[in-house]
């Protein structure tokens, strides 16, 4: 049985015994959340301010607190962990806990929180999320990732293959024909780097 709370301590205990199976998982702030992996061999642990990935056989941290907005889980193939907050989304690498996409800015930090009021899921998977407000928005947010592609150059790719742009206001413009030329031609200069 896995527990947590202000405490600031996760602890695994033998439901049978009642003893503890490893040592406390120990946090700087309360842990609002935990959960196992598939397989039941990592717990990730979340805090306000940060994630972090724990051996569950052993109780040792497999990485360092990862400075994060929002209550994380890792996709069942252990393969990502999708931090989801009211602000933002993040999604990271499952083994390092890099960063494999930019943050998602979900509302800005000067929102009306009575108009911004709504909420986020996430797909079983971790690949999607929805996030809504009482004001009527809705959006779909897809992260599956080509790992092939360099990461610094995701933001070209969806320029090129959508013909759009997220502005300084997180609204989609549409890119103009000759800008977009320019940036289907950078594109194409990757193309056989990426192979």
């Amino acid at each position: 049985m896995l527990t947590w709370g202000d405490d600031r301590t996760a602890r695994l205990w033998d439901a049978a015994s009642g003893r503890e199976v490893i040592p406390a998982l120990t946090h700087k702030e309360t842990v609002w959340a935990a959960g196992f992996n598939q397989d039941e061999s990592r717990i990730l642990t979340s805090t306000g301010p940060s994630l972090r990935i724990w051996n569950a056989l052993t109780g040792e941290p497999l990485t360092s607190a990862l400075k994060s907005g929002g209550q994380g889980k890792l996709t069942p193939d252990n393969a990502r962990i999708l931090a989801l907050g009211f602000r933002a989304a993040e999604l990271r690498d499952g083994r390092t806990g890099q960063l494999i996409l930019p943050t998602l800015r979900l509302r800005w930090p000067n929102d009306d929180p009575y108009k911004e009021s709504g909420n986020q899921t996430a797909s079983e998977d971790g690949s999607r999320i929805v996030d809504w407000n009482f004001a009527g928005r809705v959006r779909i947010w897809n992260l599956w990732t080509n790992y092939d592609w360099p990461r610094d150059q995701l933001r070209l790719r969806l320029e090129v293959l959508t013909g759009t742009r997220l502005n300084s206001l997180d609204e989609i413009e549409v890119l103009p024909r000759k800008e977009w030329d320019e940036i289907r031609m950078r594109y194409l200069n990757l193309l056989p780097e990426v192979r």
